[in-house]
């Protein structure tokens, strides 16, 4: 980076530098919601079995929605 800076100062110029995601971000943040919930879900799940409590996949999915808006996006990348 220091060598780019030296170039675009020699140059006159301005080095702008940028992470551009593949995928729409939108739809990086469902994936990595996704994980999260599974990683929550899947130590208590043998248990709501036994009690007939299972979260139904579409039902997770309908809910998928409200719970990226109400968690932190920074959760779901740790």
């Amino acid at each position: 980076m220091a060598t780019l800076r030296r170039a675009a100062e020699a140059l006159n110029c301005t080095l702008v530098y940028a992470l551009i995601p593949n995928k729409p971000l939108e739809k990086m943040v469902r994936e990595r919601a996704r994980v999260f919930l599974r990683r929550r879900r899947e130590p208590v799940e043998p248990s709501m079995l036994l009690e007939n409590q299972k979260v139904k996949a579409r039902k997770a999915e309908a809910n998928l929605d409200e719970i990226v808006r109400e968690t932190n996006p920074r959760l779901f990348w740790d």
